[in-house]
This record gives structure tokens, C-alpha cells and sequence, in this order.
């Protein structure tokens, strides 16, 4: 393994560690202090999600996700030749296909069990 492969891999597990640190943490306060404590609640229903904004931006520049997929980010707002745009609805149907795949295979598992 190279050392920038070896570094993002030090770099994904540290963040995901951070996160559900920080996630644990807020499901703690929750159910603990944040009732008793009404102020303390809207903070955390405030807090926690620029959290997440924050922790995805962090992600999302750290990996290059910023810069390739502009398009997205920037939702469409410069044009792009035929073949990016092709290749997009690709990935989207690879990503739609793998999505739901667990249902399609849950129907054919619960077909094969239907009493006929």
C-alpha cells in the first residue's frame, strides 16, 4: 500500500471514529441532560446538524469531492459536454441498481415461499 493510500485510510478511520464519538455523545446528552434542560435541547437540535455539515465539508475536500464533483455541488449551473452528462446517468442507474437490489432479491426470496 503507498503512503497516500496508507494516509487516507489513517485519515477515514480517524473520521469516522470523530463521528460516532460526537454522535454518542449527542444521543447521551439527549436522553440524559437535554430534558431536564429545554435551552440545552434547541442548541443540540442546532448544533448537531452543522456538525454533520461541517464533518461532510471536511470529508467531501479532504477526498477531492469538492473539485470532482463540482457539477453537483454548484447543482447543474455550468454546462457539460454530452459524454459527462452519459456517463452520470450511468452511475446513477449503477447506484439506483444497487440500491435496490436488496428488495428486488427479498421478492424473489418471498415468492419462492408463497403458499400456491
Amino acid at each position: 500500500i503507498t503512503d497516500a493510500r496508507a494516509s487516507d485510510r489513517d485519515w477515514l478511520k480517524i473520521y469516522y471514529y470523530l463521528r460516532f464519538l460526537v454522535s454518542t455523545i449527542w444521543v447521551a446528552l439527549a436522553f440524559t441532560v437535554a430534558k431536564a434542560m429545554p435551552p440545552l435541547a434547541a442548541v443540540m437540535l442546532v448544533a448537531y446538524p452543522a456538525w454533520d455539515a461541517l464533518a461532510n465539508y471536511l470529508d467531501a475536500s479532504r477526498s477531492g469531492g469538492l473539485t470532482r464533483w463540482r457539477r453537483s455541488y454548484w447543482s447543474g449551473m455550468e454546462p457539460q459536454p454530452a459524454i459527462s452528462r452519459r456517463r452520470a446517468r450511468l452511475v446513477r442507474r449503477r447506484e439506483i441498481a444497487v440500491i435496490l437490489e436488496p428488495a428486488r432479491r427479498w421478492r424473489r426470496a418471498s415468492k419462492s415461499l408463497e403458499v400456491r
